[in-house]
């Protein structure tokens, strides 16, 4: 019996909480995170839709902390970043 709940529990997407679960570093979470599922997890903010998260990576051409606001705009729920002020 467990062991199905555990395989169901596996077939739904993670929350919020359990994706940045085990991030480094200062977490901000907001009040009703734990209700935001996370469809989609992506450092390309141009591929970035509904449900998702976004990974802001500093490379060596560019620095994704530039792409949070679009893909916020292209539906991310969620953005990882390094820096707390970005463009």
């Amino acid at each position: 019996m467990v062991h199905t709940e555990q395989v169901a529990r596996h077939n739904q997407p993670p929350s919020l909480p359990e994706m940045v679960a085990g991030l480094a570093g200062p977490i901000t979470l907001p009040p009703g995170a734990d209700l935001l599922m996370i469809a989609e997890l992506s450092d390309d903010s141009r591929v970035v839709g509904p449900s998702s998260m976004f990974v802001a990576i500093k490379g060596d051409t560019h620095d994704g902390h530039q792409s949070v606001v679009q893909a916020i705009r292209n539906g991310a729920v969620a953005v990882v970043v390094e820096k707390r002020h970005f463009n």
